[in-house]
């Protein structure tokens, strides 16, 4: 009998020999590989449903099959299936004079994990109307938000394909936002770069007043603060102290 590893190894590859011990099941073996290569490569084109769009559905698909070919599935959870595909994708030469899609298809990803992730109860908006407790509050993303910074405009590009009359962004600067998951909805929130890079340090600093302060030489701990806020009463933020819990 063949190994659990020579078997997924023949099962992910046609060009492998059908294993020993199944060699006169090799018909049946082929229809086999074949259900679960397009099942697999169906369960990333919905996770991918834009990246499907730009390249194309064949082109994806003969994509998604070489990718399931190197990274097979980890564990049973088809749906949470890819999270190695935007890495791929960066790495496969025949697109690297695509050079927003690993982005595009990182932020695919990202909704996915934030769509799957916990969500913490809004049970401390009132934070947001005292300004010396919240400049002295501790913050955090909630596990159901994350934050994405990309040298494209991937939100834009992801947003323009949401409809059939596809516009190509005017103005190909970087982008970054927020996703995050509110009554069971996906929210972006688009802001600069600068102010993504604000979030992402007000998770280490002990104090909101605290990742302010680093922020005053760049002139933007004002509208740092307003942004705060609006997060924090949207629930894309939440305390981190136990009194709020």
């Amino acid at each position: 009998m063949p190994s659990q590893s020579e078997f997924a190894t023949a099962l992910l590859d046609p060009a492998q020999p059908v294993p020993h011990g199944v060699a006169g099941e090799v018909e049946r073996f082929d229809i086999y590989r074949n259900n679960v290569v397009v099942s697999l490569t169906t369960a990333l084109a919905r996770i991918f449903p834009v990246t499907v769009q730009m390249l194309g559905e064949d082109y994806f698909r003969a994509l998604a099959a070489e990718f399931v070919r190197r990274h097979p599935p980890a564990d049973r959870m088809v749906a949470l299936y890819g999270a190695a595909f935007p890495g791929f994708v960066a790495g496969f030469e025949p697109l690297k004079d695509y050079f927003y899609l690993p982005d595009l298809a990182l932020l695919e990803w990202t909704r996915l994990v934030v769509w799957h992730s916990a969500e913490r109860p809004l049970i401390a908006a009132d934070l947001a109307e005292d300004l010396e407790k919240l400049l002295a509050s501790q913050l955090t993303l909630q596990p159901a938000a994350q934050i994405l910074i990309s040298e494209w405009p991937v939100a834009s590009l992801w947003e323009a394909h949401k409809s059939d009359d596809f516009v190509s962004p005017e103005v190909w600067d970087g982008e970054a936002l927020a996703i995050f998951r509110r009554e069971a909805r996906l929210i972006h929130a688009p802001m600069p770069p600068h102010f993504a890079r604000f979030l992402l340090q007000l998770e280490h600093s002990p104090s909101l007043g605290d990742a302010l302060v680093q922020f005053v030489e760049e002139d933007i701990a004002a509208d740092a603060l307003r942004l705060t806020i609006n997060l924090l009463r949207a629930g894309c933020l939440v305390p981190t102290t136990n009194n709020y819990w």
